[in-house]
Parts: C-alpha cells; structure tokens; sequence
C-alpha cells in the first residue's frame, strides 16, 4: 500500500476520491452528455489529425519532466550512475548492448564520462523514450480498437499504468526497450500485407533486441502471423507445423547453446520447484512467486482485474483475426518470460524488467473487448478511469521523492530478506553518502548479518594476505559449494588455488567467474595466471578486455605492458607505460615498465633512472620491497 510512504493528507484525498467513486457507480449522470464527450476525445485523438495527439505527448513530457526522479532506488539506478558516472570503464551487460552504448555516446558528446553528463543522459532519454511511447500508444490503440468508449479505456489503461514511472527521468535502459518494442508492435499491426510484412516487423524487432535482448520473446507473433496467412493461403496446415516447429527447434537450440556458453544465462531461470540459496523460497511454482506476479500485475496495470472479467463475458468466435493472432503469441512468449525469469526484486519484483511482459496480454484483452459484444458504459470508464489514476498516482509519487522512495526501497529489502544484496549495497551506500551516520551503521550491521558469507570472503582475502591457504581453500570451496553463481566467489577460490599453484583448477574459476561478470579485477588476476603459465597470447587478450574495461586502472595497464614485454613488442610496452605517465605523471607502473624494457635492451642508464624514480615514487605499493631486492643492483 504506498499510502503508508506518504503523508497523512493523501489517505484523506483517496478518501475523497473513494467517494467520488460511489457516486460515478450509483449517483445520477448525464449519461448522453458524457457519451458525446467520449466521441468527442476520440475524435480529436483519432480522427486523422495528428496534431492532438502531439498535444497530448507534449503534455505528458511536460509532465515526465517536470515530476522527474529525485532518488534512483527503483531499479539498478543507483548502481549505473555509479558505473557510468566513473570514467570510460563499465560493465559491458550483453543483453543490453545497444542501450548501454547509446548512453555511452551521448555522454561522449557532453564532453565526457562523469556522474553529471551520466545522470543527464539517462534523464533525456528517460523523457525522450517517454514521449516515443504515448505517441505509440495512442497509434496502437486507434488500430486495435474501433468503438469509441474501448479506445478510452485502453487510453486510460495504457497511460494510467505504472509502466510510466519509467519515463519521469528513470536512470535504467528499459525506457529504450519499451519505445523500441512498441515501435514494433505499432508497425506488427500496422503492415500485415505485401513485402512490408516482413520486412518492417523484422527490422523493428531487430532494433527492440539491440536496445534489450528482452524482446527476443515478441518474435512469436510475427512467426504466428506468418502460419495463419500461410494456413489461409493454402488452406492446409503443412505451414504451420513447419514454422511452429522450426521456431520451436531454434529457440531450444539457442537457449540450450546459451546455458552450455555462459552460466549467468543458467542463473537467470528459477528453479522449477525449489529456489536457490539465499531464497530457498521462490522457485517457478512457489506460492511466493506466484503472488509477486499477481501484485506485479496490478502494480503496473491497476484495472487488470477488470479488464480480465471482461474478456471472460466476451462472446465467444470461432475466427480470429490477425491482431488476435499476433497478440496472443506475443502474450504467450512474454507471460512464459514472467513466470520463469528470476527477478531481482530490487523494488517489487524488477517491475522495471517485468513491466513489458504484461504489455501483450493487455493488448489482446483490450483488442477482444472492442472486437465482441461487451457492454461497455460511460459510467464505467469513468470508474475504471478514478481507480486506476488514483492506484498509479500513489506509485509514482512514491517513486519519483526520495523520503518515501528511500523508505519503500528498506521495507523491500527486509520483506525479501537475502534475495537482493546488491539492493542491499545500494541502500548501504546510498546512507553512506547521505545518513545519518547511525542509520547506515544500522544497515551496513542488517547487510552482514542477512549475507554471513560475505564475512567468509572477506575473511579468506585475509588469509590469502597472511599465506595460510590451505585454511583459505577450505572456506572458499564452501563459498561456491553454497553459491556457485557468485561471482566473487568463483574469483577468490580461482585466487586461492593460483596461490597453492593448482593452475588448471585456478584456470577453470576464473573463466567461470569471467563468465557471470567481466569486471576488470577479475580479468587481470586471470591475465597473471596467463602470464605465469606462459600462455602470453591468451594473457594479451584478457589484459585488452580489461583494459577496455578500466582504461585507467595502473594495474591492468601493468598487466597489459608487462605481456608485451614477454612477447618482446618493446615499443608497444613503452607506449602503454606513457599512457600511464598521461593519467598519472610520476606513475610507479609505469616507471616500472620502461625499467624493465631497458634491461632487457641493455640500457643500463635509463634503467636506473627509472628504478630511482620508482624509489621515490612507489612507496606505498604492496610489491615495493620485493621490486627494490628484485633491482637491487641498478643502485
């Protein structure tokens, strides 16, 4: 219940706004007066003007902007602010290629990668994705549906939902999903005859896939609509059973080539039955599970219950027609999508993620309704019109203030207990940065006590720093024993096994790890294995990777002039040790690096300037002793 997150004034108003409920239900209305005003707003939005249409998208990023997000606790935020508010290196998330690289440019374009041009971009392309999207919707709408007071009310259902809050300034990527797939639905039900039938739904597609990989489940309604022109075509089902199990052969196939490649695909699917350490829980079929869909739904679309016993009193036909073909297998792709895929659960089940799984459905309710012979009133959409502005309102105020966002985001985290530590780092980190300091000691306390293994893992990198590593394999074994998708936890164990020199099984963890997160810390301490083993070529393309990463990380940098050093491109570890004199001009990495270049040329001169400019320099390095015996005799 948001109210409980805002002041008492607003259950007041909700109050009144119950009231004028039960009159709209049960008072005396002009009837024939509201009819005319509902032909009269379906023929201004869609009566072949495009200019109110416009009106209305200007008034809705008026809107987005104006009310825009005060706080970045309704998703990843608080996170992608941190990345990309902190030089040119970041996590390179696969599944949201085309997104990320979109923000990545346009902060290049404001002059380069700081916390300000990150959290500018995202809010415009938060506000301009907005915008995209009532354009569409409105253009959906006016192809799916015919009767005056339908249109209303899938206007009302669509823009009254809480999909929206993504628009008011959001700091994630699906705003650029949701403007990307509704550009596809659009042109899915707009061109469904000639070449433009393939093409277009093709490229739209392609282009909702590029911004979020999400949107590989919208491809079975083209694939349907392709089966029933084919089956109308010919009047066999020869077609169908082709495309139906060629489609069916692929996705298998590719899901099965995913899940073998990389293990973080393997750890976005629930289990079937039981969950997972840390929400043991919440598994596909968990009661759980099932109610979060069921408040995830309501969530974004409050009338949802309505719209459903509608469908249920729709008369019954035995064709369908195209729209209800596409829509329905996009329903099914993206209702699969919902059930099986595990949230996060960072602010009520990764609405932001799930929001676009329940688009379809709605649509094809919406589209039914209009097509049969439901009785539908003024006096209902009026209704349906106060609950579900009254439902969404309460949402998005909550979202977009930080008191109440920042209090939603704490009863979350306890409610779902160990399910989401990295909502719990970014709450902890958030209290850090803005308290009080009692607050965030309070927290950071809660954090360590709901993720006791974290305490293990700080407790072997101690062991590995002291060398007792038998103790510390011992530990880190039961890390990944209790949770083999951890990344962190594959890396130290990896760590610990390069120490007793097991380099195979050290090998073996570090790809493991590489493969749930390419963080740059994880890809150089693999690229030192490389090294030690003498796999320099492969060592080369992992320091790249990481260096691509965090460009400005002196250690990669070493990492990576050290590797051309080995395979003997002197000029090419020079030029690396002078971009690292570029970030930092007295850089103990790379006076290191030209060191080392100049014993092996023969140097001697410039080896010991080097070597006394590390001296002066190096102090607080960890490997400061060890390189002063190791050079010892350039003194």
């Amino acid at each position: 219940n948001h109210l409980a997150f805002l002041p008492t004034w607003w259950s007041y108003l909700y109050l009144l706004v119950a009231a004028l409920v039960l009159y709209v239900m049960f008072g005396r209305l002009p009837e024939d007066r509201l009819e005319r005003a509902v032909e009269r707003v379906d023929g201004w939005l869609w009566g072949g003007r495009i200019g109110p249409r416009l009106a209305l998208v200007v008034l809705f990023t008026l809107l987005f902007y104006v009310c825009r997000v005060e706080t970045h606790f309704l998703g990843d935020g608080w996170g992608w602010l941190g990345i990309f508010g902190q030089g040119e290196g970041y996590y390179h998330k696969w599944t949201e290629f085309g997104a990320i690289h979109m923000i990545r440019l346009l902060q290049r374009l404001q002059g380069g990668y700081t916390h300000h041009t990150a959290l500018v971009t995202f809010q415009a392309v938060s506000i301009v994705s907005g915008a995209a999207v009532v354009y569409l919707l409105t253009c959906i709408i006016g192809r799916l549906c015919a009767r005056p007071t339908v249109r209303v009310l899938a206007l009302v259902s669509l823009l009254a939902s809480g999909s929206m809050l993504q628009h008011f300034g959001y700091v994630e990527f699906y705003h650029l999903l949701w403007a990307a797939a509704l550009l596809f639905i659009w042109v899915a039900v707009r061109y469904q005859h000639g070449p433009k039938a393939v093409l277009l739904p093709g490229l739209t597609l392609g282009l909702a896939m590029l911004a979020h990989l999400q949107a590989a489940y919208l491809i079975a309604g083209p694939v349907a609509l392709f089966v029933f022109k084919r089956r109308r075509a010919d009047g066999s089902g020869i077609w169908s059973l082709v495309a139906v199990t060629a489609t069916v052969i692929a996705g298998l196939t590719a899901l099965a080539w995913l899940v073998s490649t990389r293990i973080d695909v393997e750890a976005i699917f629930l289990p079937v039955l039981g969950g997972r350490p840390g929400s043991l829980d919440y598994a596909v079929f968990s009661l759980r599970h099932v109610g979060d869909m069921l408040n995830q739904s309501l969530l974004i679309y409050p009338g949802l219950t309505y719209l459903a016993t509608a469908l249920l009193t729709c008369e019954r036909r035995s064709s369908y027609e195209r729209n209800d073909v596409i829509l329905g297998f996009m329903s099914v792709g993206s209702l699969l999508f919902l059930l099986v895929v595990d949230p996060v659960l960072g602010m009520a089940r990764d609405w932001d993620l799930m929001s676009l799984t329940l688009l379809p459905p709605v649509l094809f309710i919406l589209h039914r309704i209009d097509v049969s012979a439901v009785r539908l009133t003024v006096r209902t959409v009026l209704v349906y019109t106060l609950v579900c502005a009254a439902a969404t309102t309460s949402f998005i105020v909550v979202g977009i203030r930080e008191a109440p966002s920042v209090d939603r985001f704490y009863t979350l985290l306890v409610h779902y207990g160990a399910k989401n530590r990295g909502g719990w780092a970014n709450y902890v980190s958030y209290l850090e940065t803005h308290g009080p300091p009692d607050k965030f000691e309070t927290a950071l306390c809660e954090m360590d006590r709901l993720y006791p293994e974290y305490r293990n893992l700080r407790e072997v990198y101690d062991l590995i720093q002291r060398r007792v590593y038998d103790k510390a394999l011992v530990i880190a074994e039961k890390l990944v024993e209790t949770d083999p998708y951890q990344a962190d936890f594959l890396q130290v164990l990896g760590n610990v096994h390069g120490k007793l020199n097991h380099d195979d099984l050290a090998e073996h963890y570090y790809e493991q790890a590489v493969r749930l997160k390419r963080h740059h810390v994880i890809l150089n301490e693999m690229g030192q294995l490389y090294l030690k083993r003498g796999k320099y070529e492969e060592a080369l393309d992992v320091f790249r990777r990481a260096r691509s990463h965090a460009p400005h990380e002196s250690f990669v940098g070493e990492g990576l002039g050290l590797t051309y050093i080995y395979l003997k491109q002197y000029a090419t570890a020079l030029a690396v040790a002078d971009s690292l004199f570029m970030d930092s001009p007295d850089s103990p990495g790379g006076h290191l690096l030209k060191l080392t270049v100049a014993v092996r040329q023969g140097d001697l001169e410039t080896a010991r300037y080097h070597y006394r400019e590390f001296v002066a320099h190096g102090q607080g390095r960890s490997d400061y002793d060890r390189m002063r015996e190791y050079y010892g005799y350039l003194e």
